[in-house]
């Protein structure tokens, strides 16, 4: 990290993936890392939107079968405005330090997986004005191990777990695509360079980081 990236006074970092892949896990360790490292009354705005916020006000009406685009569209409007008021309030002169962090526990990615309502066109200037801010998105994925009965014992398993594998795979690979359209994405997908995730190729630039 530069001298330079290290004086924005504003830095945010979107955490997406699968359920159970460790998201909460990592944001935990970040969250405590920074306020065990600051200095006496040096802790500055701290924002963490946890999926009761990011995700809860949408799983009602999705449970009720009423969610539309634009429920959703408006449900990021609201946080993404709001995150928009916080990186403007400290693009002042005097704020030549970081003064205020954002972290979010899924957002528009995990939108477009579940509930599913909104495509990538649906958020797409969402991503962009995020981008804008600075902000970067981590994907976390879940390390590809086999299953100890399968080495062992492989003719144990049973279409039910051959099945259930599927299931848990699908929504991996929905998301490594999703994820790869995003500008905030840490694939490396810039410059033509193959994604470490999806292993696709692009040829658009990335932002800075």
């Amino acid at each position: 990290m530069t001298e330079k990236s290290q004086a924005l006074p504003f830095k945010g970092l979107l955490v997406e993936g699968t359920s159970g892949v460790g998201k909460s896990t990592l944001i935990d360790a970040l969250i405590r890392r920074h306020a065990q490292s600051a200095p006496p009354r040096k802790i500055r705005t701290l924002v963490h939107l946890a999926q009761s916020h990011t995700y809860g006000p949408l799983a009602r009406p999705e449970n009720a079968g009423t969610l539309t685009v634009a429920d959703n569209q408006q449900h990021l409007e609201r946080i993404v405005g709001t995150i928009e008021w916080l990186h403007q309030c400290v693009q002042e002169e005097q704020h030549n330090r970081p003064w205020c962090f954002v972290v979010l526990d899924t957002l528009h990615l995990t939108h477009c997986v579940r509930p599913g309502i909104v495509q990538w066109s649906d958020v797409a200037a969402f991503d962009r004005r995020l981008a804008a801010l600075g902000l970067s998105c981590c994907f976390c994925k879940p390390r590809r191990r086999r299953s100890t009965i399968a080495e062992s014992h492989p003719e144990s398993i049973s279409s039910s777990f051959a099945s259930t594998h599927r299931n848990s795979a699908a929504p991996t690979t929905k998301f490594t695509g999703t994820s790869c359209r995003s500008r905030m994405c840490w694939h490396g997908c810039s410059n033509g360079r193959r994604c470490a995730s999806c292993g696709s190729r692009t040829n658009s630039q990335s932002p800075a980081r």
